[in-house]
């Protein structure tokens, strides 16, 4: 079994992992800023062979009923780690990362067990992900004037304490000090260290607790780069974490702040984080609403509803309303404060319904790769949003057809004085007509489906995280691009094809009866069956060469 030594220096646990002589032992090396004395020295070869030859005797022994005591195979190991664990992270937080990863630690310490390789990959990849919890556990004990802050020298803690001397409390911190705190809580050199260079892969149909928190903190460092507002900052937040089971209190980094994720609110097949800002007032707190739920039957429902969306609304509008209008629930700072909407997919109709629904309070509304809403409702939302400062953001993909679905996109028909809509393609880097003109939409229903079914998982279900993108904008702001923008809000001209949307349309209202009324009516479902079966034979007619 592996053991593990590991060393620290200030405000870097690791510069360079690297694997120790001994195959059964992992050794962390201290790098070369600072001498450090390493806590548990790597033996020798000699006591290695011994160990193992005891260990291999005792297994041997117990088939016989006969046992030599563990203690003898690691008399100091798991005290000395758990110990050294508490000064790094803290004792309290060291109890919630064992709870939430559940590898533990006293059931380890009581039965005097090796730490293994899975049980530090779970150490360090969640001390990578910090919680605004943590940063007041840590934000009280700077201000508590006592000995050295875990792992610092009394010198390095009291210019520390200088250094926050002046904020009362931690919500009044500004950006520097929060990453301060941040490389405190996650004393890491590089990313890769909190994975132990095993980079985790994204799977599209099943990830493992540890892989899926680890995919979270690769997203956290790729966010940090980018402003709250820019296309690649909602782009990557939508994709890789809304469907990544965000953990409470959980913070999200951008350029200017972070993003507390304070609560989540679900029901109806919707489910969305309400994420606080902090360290920058000038960026709005946001909702996030996450895409289709595969594990969720509701969700899942609501792809082929009449009207998507509405049943989320109707089941949490009371709680979600109590949290965007009253600042004593802590999300809201003020009554009427500005928010940002974020939605990927399902969840950017979910954001233009809510944000149809308050239209005074989302100011700034984000939808990617989202298919568009009832066309009586972007209308109306035209009228309302009259005489308000708003800016919409529709996100998509050359060739990724979801968001050309549905009736009408948010911001059709609006006044270009006072809302501002743009529509960002993100690609590799194809050519403006390319990008602008879209793929061709096919004519006959089969052809449709098939590029659905067989494109869904390679271009709606595709990683963010990893590639190169460049986001071509298109805005209203521009008088030029100002037609061709309305075009594709309104489902028409060079982003739309009628024949694709009345063939969806049928499709769906087939489907709804196939899947929902044959328990009211048998003679439903077989009208449904019947209609799917003319529509493919239809297609098949229409692809036929003339």
């Amino acid at each position: 079994m592996n053991s593990f030594i590991i060393s620290k220096q200030l405000g870097v646990i690791a510069d360079e992992l690297q694997h120790t002589a001994d195959a059964t032992r992992v050794a962390i090396r201290p790098g070369p800023q600072r001498r450090i004395t390493i806590l548990q020295e790597s033996n020798t070869w000699a006591d290695c062979i011994h160990r193992h030859i005891l260990w291999i005797a005792s297994q041997i022994g117990a088939l016989f009923g006969k046992t030599i005591p563990y203690s003898i195979l690691a008399p100091d190991d798991i005290s000395t780690t758990l110990s050294y664990l508490q000064h790094i992270f803290g004792a309290k937080r060291l109890q919630r990362l064992d709870k939430a990863l559940s590898f533990n630690l006293s059931a380890k310490e009581g039965s005097r067990e090796y730490f293994t390789r899975k049980d530090v990959a779970k150490i360090f990849a969640g001390a990578e992900e910090v919680t605004w919890e943590d940063m007041q556990e840590l934000f009280q004990e700077i201000k508590t004037p006592s000995a050295a802050i875990r792992y610092l020298t009394i010198i390095e803690s009291d210019v520390l304490r200088n250094t926050f001397r002046d904020a009362a409390t931690l919500d009044g911190c500004c950006k520097r000090q929060y990453d301060m705190l941040k490389r405190l809580l996650a004393p890491f050199a590089k990313i890769e260290h909190a994975f132990l260079h095993s980079m985790p892969v994204a799977h599209p149909v099943m990830e493992s607790t540890l892989t899926e928190k680890k995919l979270r903190c690769l997203t956290y460092h790729a966010l940090r780069h980018y402003h709250a507002d820019a296309p690649h900052f909602s782009f990557l937040v939508a994709k890789e974490l809304a469907g990544r089971a965000l953990p409470k209190g959980v913070l999200i980094p951008h350029h200017y702040g972070y993003f507390e994720n304070m609560r989540c609110i679900e029901g109806g097949g919707e489910q969305k984080y309400l994420l606080k800002n902090h360290g920058s007032p000038w960026v709005p707190s946001a909702v996030l609403y996450r895409g289709t739920n595969p594990g969720n039957p509701a969700s899942l429902a609501a792809l082929i509803a009449q009207h998507i969306g509405e049943d989320g609304i109707k089941v949490n509008f009371e709680e979600t309303l109590r949290y965007l209008t009253s600042p004593a629930l802590g999300f809201v700072r003020k009554s009427d404060e500005p928010l940002m909407a974020i939605g990927f997919s399902q969840g950017g109709c979910h954001a233009s319904l809510w944000s149809h629904l308050l239209p005074h309070r989302f100011r700034h509304i984000v939808t990617i790769c989202a298919p568009g809403i009832e066309r009586n409702k972007a209308l109306e939302y035209a009228q309302r949003v009259e005489g308000l400062n708003i800016k919409i953001d529709h996100i998509g993909e050359p060739d990724d057809d979801i968001d050309q679905f549905g009736e009408a996109h948010l911001g059709v028909n609006t006044s270009i004085r006072n809302v501002e809509v743009s529509i960002h393609i993100a690609h590799p880097g194809a050519g403006r007509r390319a990008i602008i003109h879209r793929l061709p939409c096919p004519k006959s229903i089969g052809a449709a489906l098939g590029r659905i079914l067989f494109g869904y998982p390679a271009s709606h279900c595709r990683p963010a995280l990893g590639r190169s993108l460049i986001f071509t904008k298109l805005s209203t702001a521009d008088a030029t691009q100002a037609p061709l923008v309305e075009r594709f809000l309104s489902h028409d001209g060079a982003f739309r094809d009628q024949m694709w949307e009345r063939y969806r349309k049928i499709f769906a209202a087939a489907m709804r009866r196939v899947l929902f009324e044959w328990q009211t009516s048998v003679k439903n479902a077989y009208t449904g069956l019947l209609e799917l079966g003319e529509l493919m034979m239809q297609g098949a007619e229409e692809a036929r060469p003339a």
